[in-house]
């Protein structure tokens, strides 16, 4: 009895020890979780009545739950040809050119992991409001199944037939019903007059079904759907994507070739070869085996490059995509601007400069004797001719200035070196009444400078500064002057080196350049509307920053600036009218220190002598040059004053 008792408890010890011993360790710190796919939304369905004939594709729903999208690509799926996508890139884009009928676009996002997701928008054009349209019917993707070999029909292989991507513009789909058109064996189908249908499969073969759907006026559309069962050894061909058309202007003369949004259906891993359709052959492909590749040493003309894809059993698939390389302006007139002497600065440094009320106020800014930071005002006095002086809050340089009525704000800033104790960024609004002469103190949210800035009415905006030396932010800072009081929006992403213009009512602020996202530039606009106080975006022809804006005519100008292959002569004009947008060039790749009007004519300068000058009322573009290098400029009174060459205290009056 006894060696039972010690031989069962020996068995319920090594039975304990080996529960303990096998348990699966819940806790792993090296453990990496599976990527989750990301999830599309291409927005939702859409009917616009001609003569609209665009529409904003909206894919900025679409999120990944455990990452970032890193890629976003609009296509059409069907519908008339004439339409186009201005940017298939963008998470929204504009499609211009839209006409009768219905047309449907994919949106395909992929995540920082690779991984891809789908959703499809469809947008109906009618020509009349009343307009009755018929179903479209869907009977979703042909399916190749391949059975387990352990499986066999007896109890039939069970399939769903699925038709929830029929639509319907009136959304009045009320009757649905498969049939079969043709079998390669037995089969049976249930729930034939659902939305969705299940089918029983008891023999290998190729099926073919068709979906009926029919919507409340008795409109009817079909679709059919083929399902093989069986082992399926037929490779897929790959689908190369070559990217969008590309515009270039010289002395830019390199374009990035970008055809990693090839794929292929069946998963394989996919070799790339470039070539050249047509083109001048002064131009050199890097590397026309990569996925992306330069090419270089390209001249004025019109390129179209072929990206062939092939699968490893051989099946190739190739695109085409157009380069367009633009020379800047060339034969305009040269005028030579001459300098009326106007003052001379009590004190030479890079000072922020602004005008209000016959007053003109240099600011804070680096000296000789302050390299850091300076808090030195000096205010001319326009009608007088006199000086006097004044000092900032803190000494600082890198200081924004705007004017809003009689008032001037000194905002933001820096101070210091980098690395030394007394480095940083100043939330300082200095206020300065120039028709009282009187100053006055406000701050920001937080510490920013190098912001660009426009006043509409009582308002001031501040956009597109950096915080730290390394980190920039999408906030605006609103000041109301009327108020004395602040507020805060977000423009649709973090950026710099924007242009920010008030025109007609709205401030526009467009492009810039973001470090921190891949050192990346935008070719969006947030635009802000003062009647009903929305902000909305679009879209600009071209990525940049660091360029001129400016208003006039009921036009906006922007011009010159640079993008990650360098610097641009393109024009990009906004008819504030119409709506419309249209292309000009400047006669020099430059990017723009400030774009000045003295009231008739608008000008251009970056930092040689030479200056681009437009005369809307004559629509013609000339070239000014000054005797020497600018140093310093701004505007007064409908007036254009610069410093030039070695003695930028001098203060001179452009005239031409």
């Amino acid at each position: 009895m006894i060696n039972k008792i010690l031989f069962t408890l020996s068995i319920c010890i090594l039975a304990t020890a080996l529960f303990f011993s096998c348990r699966k360790n819940s806790e792993c710190a090296t453990c990496r979780m599976i990527n989750k796919p990301p999830i599309a939304n291409a927005g939702k369905d859409t009917i616009i009545v001609l003569p609209v004939d665009s529409i904003l594709l909206d894919g900025s729903l679409s999120k990944d739950q455990d990452g970032t999208i890193k890629g976003y690509l609009w296509s059409k799926i069907s519908g008339p040809a004439s339409s186009s996508i201005v940017d298939s890139a963008l998470p929204k884009s504009i499609v211009k050119n839209l006409s009768n009928g219905i047309h449907r676009f994919q949106l395909k996002i992929t995540d920082d992991e690779g991984l891809s997701a789908m959703d499809t928008v469809m947008i109906t054009v009618d020509t009349t409001v009343s307009q009755v349209h018929a179903p479209v019917a869907d009977a979703g993707s042909d399916q190749v199944i391949t059975p387990d070999e352990t499986v066999w029909f007896d109890n039939g292989l069970t399939v769903t037939l699925d038709g929830t991507n029929s639509v319907d513009p009136d959304n009045d789909i009320v009757f649905y019903r498969w049939t079969m058109i043709s079998t390669g064996g037995s089969c049976r189908i249930s729930g034939a007059n659902s939305v969705k249908a299940s089918v029983s499969f008891y023999d290998f073969g190729v099926y073919l079904f068709e979906l009926e759907v029919n919507d409340k006026t008795a409109l009817s559309s079909k679709d059919t759907v083929t399902i093989s069962i069986g082992r399926d050894t037929t490779n897929r061909s790959p689908v190369a994507f070559a990217g969008p058309d590309q515009t270039i202007y010289l002395p830019l003369n390199s374009v990035r070739l970008n055809g990693s949004l090839s794929s292929d259906p069946d998963g394989d891993q996919l070799s790339y070869q470039w070539t050249t359709v047509s083109g001048t052959s002064s131009f050199n492909i890097l590397n026309p085996n990569a996925a992306v590749t330069d090419v270089t040493s390209l001249v004025e003309g019109n390129y179209q490059f072929e990206l062939k894809v092939t699968d490893p059993k051989a099946q190739s698939s190739f695109d085409t995509v157009r380069i367009t390389v633009v020379a800047c302006a060339t034969g305009r007139q040269r005028v030579n601007a001459t300098l009326a002497p106007f003052t001379t600065l009590p004190e030479q440094r890079s000072a922020a400069v602004a005008s209000a009320a016959n007053k003109i106020v240099f600011a804070g800014g680096a000296s000789a004797q302050e390299p850091y930071g300076s808090a030195r005002v000096d205010i001319y006095d326009i009608i007088t001719k006199t000086w006097t002086i004044a000092h900032l809050s803190v000494p600082r340089y890198g200081i924004t200035a705007v004017v809003v009525g009689n008032k001037i704000l000194f905002a933001g800033g820096e101070s210091g070196e980098l690395g030394d104790a007394l480095y940083g960024f100043h939330s300082e609004v200095d206020i300065y009444d120039a028709a009282t002469d009187s100053w006055s103190l406000s701050h920001m949210s937080e510490p920013q400078h190098n912001m660009s800035a426009a006043a509409l009415g009582d308002k001031v905006f501040f956009a597109g500064g950096n915080t730290s030396s390394s980190a920039y932010t999408n906030k605006v800072e609103i000041y109301d002057a009327s108020a004395n009081s602040w507020s805060l929006k977000t423009l649709s992403e973090t950026k710099e080196l924007t242009s920010v213009v008030a025109a007609d009512g709205k401030v526009y602020f467009a492009g810039g350049h973001n470090y921190n996202n891949g050192n990346s530039f935008s070719n969006k606009i947030d635009i802000y509307d003062q009647t009903s106080g929305a902000w909305t975006t679009a879209t600009l022809t071209l990525r940049r920053a660091t360029w001129g804006g400016i208003s006039i005519n009921n036009k906006i100008f922007w011009a010159g600036g640079y993008d990650e292959r360098g610097f641009l002569c393109s024009v990009e004009i906004l008819d504030m009218v119409s709506q419309t947008t249209s292309l000009d060039k400047l006669s020099n790749a430059t990017w723009i220190r400030a774009a000045l009007s003295n009231g008739n004519k608008v000008c251009f300068f970056g930092f040689s002598k030479e200056f681009e000058i437009y005369d809307p009322s004559a629509d013609a573009w000339s070239i000014g040059v000054l005797p020497d290098d600018i140093q310093m400029l701004f505007s007064a009174n409908n007036n254009i004053y610069v410093s030039v060459g070695s003695n930028p205290s001098q203060i001179w009056k452009v005239q031409f």
